[in-house]
């Protein structure tokens, strides 16, 4: 009998193979970790946004009129006592777009924010938003 014609497979063949698929399940590990950074950094702006929409409908509340954008920046204190400190974009460090209506007495805002995960930014406005 002739050991030399044995069919099997090779430690060496084993090893290639489990490099193989160690390597494929790195890479989607890395994408989909990637992918869920993106989702909580989103989520944080939404969030961000809807509490500086709080604060802001507060302001409106008391002085009849929105902020100028001057007051809305990224660490700031323009809308104590309604938000402590003024919320920033997670992973630029930058403000928010506000954008409210072009007088001395602002009836109405947009608040924008870039989401990494989606195509569009996430915008958001006062109630009486025109167009909107």
């Amino acid at each position: 009998m002739d050991d030399s014609r044995l069919k099997g497979v090779t430690l060496i063949e084993i090893l290639i193979v489990a490099t193989i698929i160690a390597f494929l399940a790195m890479i989607a590990l890395i994408f989909t970790g990637r992918t869920q950074i993106f989702k909580g950094r989103d989520a944080r702006r939404k969030g961000d946004i809807k509490k500086i929409q709080v604060a802001l409908e507060e302001f409106n509340s008391d002085a009849n009129c929105y902020p100028a954008a001057s007051v809305v920046t990224c660490g700031g204190n323009g809308l104590s006592p309604y938000m402590e400190k003024i919320t920033c974009d997670p992973l630029t460090r930058t403000s928010y777009l506000y954008e409210p209506e072009s007088s001395s007495c602002p009836r109405w805002y947009t608040i924008t924010a870039q989401l990494e995960n989606e195509d569009e930014p996430f915008v958001a406005g006062s109630p009486n938003v025109p167009n909107q």
